[in-house]
């Protein structure tokens, strides 16, 4: 099947047919729409003391609010009981409970669990106890269901960090190794007080001591975990970040010290960015946060126009539905109103699944897209992790539509949540990747999304070039576009286009169209601007009364612009570091033992793309577990090497 995509025309006169849906949900979109709702989760205490709870939250990230959602809860556990100064708290997508730890002198941790909303009651015994482990924080990976533990060492400051895997807490706990963490040289932490998340795309952070750090914990198996220092949390004197959670795409601190607090943690700039958060009635501390989300999106293309008869016409639509939460959905239901949108022109609609649906989802066998819009039947369910999705594929028949006419189109995404009963509500973005979170911030309706799915008929049956595979990819320094013409017009002018902000486009580059079908090309973007950059392709041809563009691809900015990747390792003799920068900088690296003494080092002259930093080892030298330093910048970057 092939892809394409036509420009929309937005003369006024010429925007005959618009969806009722697709007016309310613009409205929508711009005054209460929801795609996501966020309850985080705390234990503590009031603010000064007494008053031992659980609690969830909703957040309101406009007002900055903290809104308390349901009564409060007090587990009643078996001895030791329920004590949140020294406990931690997450919640599991995989089988939707709330599990609490609690280390008790002596550094036993005590794990308990229970489902939010219905507290435990008769003194709930205990699921499993860890001997001399000190968890400071527990998170779970959305995406696939897994738990990591974050530890302290249980000596004296300056205290290691140490994560593990925890597949289930069963009985019996099937759980990996507690592998150390390395922190940036020169960086110690002296407090055991912070917390641990896990994005909802499977990013994890920390903060410990005040200072934030993020982790790539895919090395976790091989026993090498390096982190990255991102920023001190500046919280005043003598306050100290105890919980962390994440939800809308934004870090929540708990914060205490002198009094208690909340924070709202922005790090897109580099460093950490702190605004006030309030709570919306009463004190509360937080000694331990969790994060609970309920979400859906919806994402729509149009996929193919083609004639049927004389005068009669088929178009074919994919929608994309997705949970974005951790919270499993009921209640899921896809609205699509095609008859709406085509008025008189319309014959009648049906869908079909493309693929295998999920075993929560079923069709509803009397859609007809204008008495019944509804794709889903009743009771439909969506399943958290991992995250259950579909691709629907809504064909219309019509007859003699207005070819000039631009027609606009959403599909409206609802479901409710199993736990807490919130309602989530996204229409459908207009994605040729049928991704329903353009700006890749775990919330499907931020701005500049929601955009409903134009088809303008003209631009499909009369324009000869037909662009499709559009794709890019970092190289290096550099960006790669590809794509290829189907039908194309000899020596038809192409333009290609960069933005910024997905917006506002410019020309960077023009090539001009071949004469084989299915031809592929590729054009290199040699100095891309830093942050994020979007691609587009125009066409101009002789036959067009308005240019035609392709779908918009766009390459996001890189987390880190330099990555480090060595090998071999384990090595005997000799080993290379691969360094890939964005531009012309100095790399430094040092050899380092284990108490932090440097053995060796040296400088290179690094280029953009990739520079590879070959490091010969002196015989001399024992065998064993060494540290490499690489320094590009103000950045330090750790591996741990093993030499045979």
């Amino acid at each position: 099947m092939k892809f394409f995509y036509r420009t929309l025309i937005v003369a006024a006169n010429r925007l005959r047919y618009i969806s009722v849906m697709a007016i309310l949900i613009c409205s929508f979109a711009a005054s209460a729409q929801t795609a996501t709702v966020g309850n985080p989760l705390a234990i503590g205490q009031n603010c000064g003391g007494g008053g031992y709870n659980f609690k969830s939250f909703i957040y309101d990230s406009v007002a900055k609010l903290l809104i308390q959602a349901g009564a409060d809860c007090y587990p009643s556990l078996a001895s030791p009981g329920f004590n949140p100064g020294g406990g931690s708290i997450a919640f599991s997508p995989k089988d939707q409970k709330l599990y609490y730890i609690e280390t008790t002198t002596g550094n036993n941790s005590i794990v308990w669990g229970w489902t939010p909303g219905v507290c435990p009651s008769g003194s709930q015994a205990p699921i499993y106890t860890y001997s001399n482990t000190f968890i400071v924080g527990l998170e779970f990976n959305t995406i696939t269901g897994d738990g990591y533990q974050l530890e302290f060492s249980t000596g004296s400051a300056p205290y290691d960090i140490y994560l593990r895997k925890v597949t289930s807490f069963g009985p019996p706990l099937v759980a990996g190794p507690a592998v150390q963490i390395v922190l940036p040289s020169g960086v110690t932490i002296n407090q055991q007080n912070g917390d641990i998340v896990i994005t909802p795309t499977g990013k994890m952070y920390f903060i410990l001591d005040n200072q934030m750090f993020s982790l790539d914990y895919s090395t976790y198996d091989s026993g090498i975990l390096n982190a990255n220092f991102i920023s001190t949390i500046n919280t005043g004197p003598g306050s100290n970040v105890i919980g962390l959670s994440y939800v809308n795409g934004n870090f929540i601190a708990s914060v205490q010290g002198s009094g208690c607090s909340y924070k709202q943690i922005d790090i897109s700039s580099g460093s950490a960015v702190l605004q006030n958060v309030n709570l919306s009635a009463g004190t509360f501390v937080s000694y331990d946060m969790a994060t609970m989300v309920t979400g859906i999106g919806a994402a729509k293309r149009v996929t193919s126009l083609s004639s049927t008869g004389p005068g009669t016409y088929r178009v074919d639509y994919d929608i994309k539905i997705k949970n974005y939460g951790n919270v499993d959905l009921n209640a899921v239901q896809l609205i699509d109103s095609v008859g709406q949108v085509f008025g008189a022109y319309f014959i009648n609609a049906s869908v079909a699944a493309v693929g295998v649906l999920p075993g929560g989802l079923t069709l509803n066998p009397t859609f007809d897209g204008l008495t019944d819009a509804r794709i889903f039947a009743a009771g439909s369910t969506m399943k958290a992790s991992p995250a259950d999705s579909a691709i629907l594929q809504v064909s219309v028949n019509l007859n003699n539509p207005d070819k000039s006419a631009t027609y606009l189109n959403s599909a409206i995404a609802t479901a409710t949540g199993v736990i807490f009963g919130n309602l989530v509500r996204d229409s459908s973005d207009n994605q040729m990747t049928l991704n329903p979170d353009v700006s890749g911030t775990d919330v499907p309706d931020t701005r500049g999304e929601g955009i409903p799915t134009p088809l303008t008929p003209s631009t499909w049956l009369l324009l000869p070039e037909q662009i499709t595979g559009l794709a890019a990819r970092r190289n290096g320094a550099t960006i790669e576009l590809h794509w290829s013409l189907q039908h194309p017009e000899e020596g038809a002018p192409l333009a290609i286009q960069r933005s910024r902000d997905g917006a506002i486009f410019e020309t960077v580059a023009k090539l001009f169209s071949g004469n084989q079908p299915g031809q592929a090309y590729q054009w290199l973007d040699k100095a891309p601007p830093s942050g994020d950059n979007y691609y587009r392709l125009m066409l101009t041809g002789n036959n067009r009364a308005v240019p035609a563009y392709s779908e918009t691809v766009v390459i996001r900015k890189l987390a880190d612009p330099v990555t480090v990747m060595v090998s071999p390792n384990p090595f005997v003799n000799s080993l290379q570091a691969k360094v890939t920068l964005e531009q012309p900088q100095l790399i430094r690296y040092r050899l380092l033992d284990f108490v932090s003494a440097v053995i060796q080092q040296g400088t290179v002259t690094g280029h953009p793309g990739i520079n590879t930093v070959s490091i010969n080892v002196t015989a001399a030298r024992a065998s064993g577990a060494y540290i490499l330093e690489t320094i590009v910048g103000n950045n330090h970057y750790y591996h741990k090497i093993i030499r045979k």
